[in-house]
């Protein structure tokens, strides 16, 4: 399943695709790519829930953890984020690209995928899914995308 959701990232989101594509042209397009049409229905569910994470997600925040907060891993949760990511998790906040209720997001989404011990590579296509369904903040995601992607915008053509 989660190959398809990087395919629909690339393809569709990743790179501003501008054009209006509904759901089933999506699904069609999918499985003209050779997609399993269970992961292709489980893909679409996942992303939709991840749009609707933000669309619930209030606008004030009555717990906000202090600087010397830590966050407590549960068993199942180590289970799903090896201890690479985590580490991966720990430095974004660090470098102030996730925020403690992107961290949370990033790790409820991992959580509700059908898979237990994402590859390094695929945990950061999701925290860059993830940073990318922000309405509210597209600097951490281009931050994170240069790094992931080593862009120099400094250059200029």
């Amino acid at each position: 399943m989660f190959s398809v959701i990087i395919y629909l990232f690339e393809s569709f989101f990743a790179f501003n695709h501008t054009d209006q594509i509904n759901e089933k042209e999506i699904e069609t397009v999918l499985l003209e790519e050779g997609f399993d049409h269970q992961d292709v229905i489980k893909a679409m569910k996942w992303l939709s829930n991840l749009q609707r994470i933000y669309d619930k997600r209030p606008d004030s925040i009555t717990s906000l953890p202090q600087a010397t907060s830590s966050r407590v891993y549960t068993e199942n949760e180590i289970l799903r984020l090896s201890k690479q990511n985590r580490g991966f998790i720990m430095y974004l906040e660090k470098a102030e690209i996730l925020t403690a209720i992107t961290r949370e997001l990033v790790i409820d989404c991992v959580m509700s995928l059908d898979t237990i011990g994402l590859e390094q590579y695929d945990f950061q296509w999701l925290v860059l899914m993830v940073l990318y369904n922000d309405p509210q903040d597209k600097k951490a995601y281009q931050q994170l995308e240069s790094i992931l992607f080593d862009i120099d915008t400094s250059i200029i053509h």
